[in-house]
């Protein structure tokens, strides 16, 4: 036999052993279906811890319904929704209580707060109104600084001078949260100063919600259960702000382009971190420096507003100190005051995005919402203010009624709210 047809008989052979193999071989078993991988939840966020400063809308989480005001404040009807507007008489007139804390409750608590909700009603005393001010104030412990003057005068003016023999006889709630109230009916003065008022207010993080009413006669008020509404009420806003901080943590703001001292103000952006290259909590010293081409006015008084004018004469820009006098609280461009007087051209002052110096109210409502709308009696100023969280203010000045859909804007502010004093009662 050949070799080639040897090995092709061999090939033959290992062959059909290879199939006789096979052909034995038990049947296979069939492959196994896939699994699919094994699910790992998503971890549970530790629940936000940080402070609690609300801003904006979150306000409304204060609101009262029209039921529960109706039931609180006897008489109350015609309840409005809760709006973003405020209205301020701040004429500060009036003697002085004794002793001074009894200031507290009568006081215009919306002083120095930033933004604010307000809710009116109509009272068995027509024109006067009851109203529900929900305010943010710039930093916690200013808001908590109002609530420990509320509570001292709650503990100290049972019964107090105001012109008269005077009363404020007060019911505190229980502290749920860290969220303080008290209710209490104020009746004393004299026929000039007739003060005879039912209050109850709650505080917690940066918002003091403040609730009043006038009154005559003997009111049925159950201070009690008025500020354990609004304790409760408090408690819910908080619980809802811990929530939504929790699954939406406050961003880090992205650090600022450095302006050019050196370019035309128009070219300059108004932001909250201030106006071109002045900035909040810059040295006085530098912030001066960097509008050092303009004329440099030094304020009539130690720690007043410093004014740098430009080359028209006209167009202004203003510093204004902080306390202690070290560094920059605010700055403005244009108009210092709403009855200011004097025209700034927008053309060649620095600009808030697309809103600047003549542009409609409107035009600064539209770009930054949530803001809030006031009016203050005593000295005609009219402002649309936004906030930050963190305290910094927008205040776009208006020439007249800033809620009038023709109202202009004549002033920019740029403020840290956070450095805002006390108020001092007295």
């Amino acid at each position: 036999m050949s070799r080639r047809r040897a090995s092709v008989a061999a090939s033959a052979v290992t062959l059909a052993a290879l199939l006789t193999i096979v052909g034995c071989a038990p049947p296979s078993s069939p492959p196994p279906s896939p699994t699919a991988a094994p699910t790992t939840a998503a971890p549970t966020p530790e629940p936000y811890a940080g402070p609690l400063l609300f801003v904006g809308d979150e306000l409304d989480a204060f609101a009262l319904t029209a039921d529960e005001v109706a039931a609180t404040f006897p008489g109350a009807s015609d309840v409005s929704d809760l709006l973003p507007e405020l209205e301020q008489i701040s004429d500060g007139g009036g003697p002085d209580p004794v002793p001074a804390i009894c200031w507290a409750p009568m006081v215009e608590q919306s002083l120095w707060s930033v933004t604010a909700r307000t809710s009116t009603w109509s009272t068995p005393l027509p024109p006067l109104r009851g109203a529900q001010q929900v305010l943010q104030f710039g930093a916690e412990d200013q808001a908590a600084g109002r609530m420990d003057q509320l509570l001292s005068a709650a503990a100290q003016c049972g019964q107090f001078e105001f012109d008269g023999p005077t009363t404020f006889l007060t019911a505190t709630a229980d502290e749920v949260d860290g969220v303080r109230a008290l209710a209490g009916v104020v009746d004393g003065g004299d026929e000039q100063y007739d003060v005879r008022m039912l209050v109850a207010f709650a505080q917690v993080g940066n918002v003091l919600v403040a609730a009043f009413q006038p009154f005559e006669g003997e009111p049925t008020f159950d201070a009690a259960a008025a500020a354990a509404l609004l304790r409760d009420r408090a408690v819910e806003a908080r619980a809802a702000l811990i929530e939504k901080l929790t699954d939406e943590p406050p961003a880090t703001p992205e650090p600022e382009q450095t302006a050019d001292p050196a370019a035309p103000w128009s070219e300059w952006r108004i932001t909250t971190g201030g106006i071109g290259p002045v900035r909040i909590g810059d040295d006085m010293k530098q912030a001066l420096a960097a509008v050092s081409a303009a004329d440099i006015i030094e304020p009539e008084f130690e720690g007043g507003t410093w004014k740098a004018v430009a080359d028209d004469g006209v167009s202004t820009l203003f510093v204004q100190p902080s306390p202690d006098g070290a560094t920059v609280a605010a700055v403005i461009a244009g108009a210092e005051y709403s009855h200011d007087g004097t025209v700034h051209d927008g053309a060649v002052l620095p600009s808030a995005g697309e809103v600047r110096i003549g542009s409609l109210v409107d035009e600064a409502r539209a770009a930054y919402p949530d803001g809030t709308t006031t009016h203050v009696v005593a000295s005609g100023e009219d402002f649309y203010d936004v906030a930050t969280r963190d305290g910094r203010l927008l205040r776009f000045r208006a020439d007249r009624d800033a809620a009038d859909p023709a109202a202009v804007i004549i002033g920019i502010t740029v403020e840290d709210t956070t450095l805002r004093q006390p108020l001092t009662l007295g």
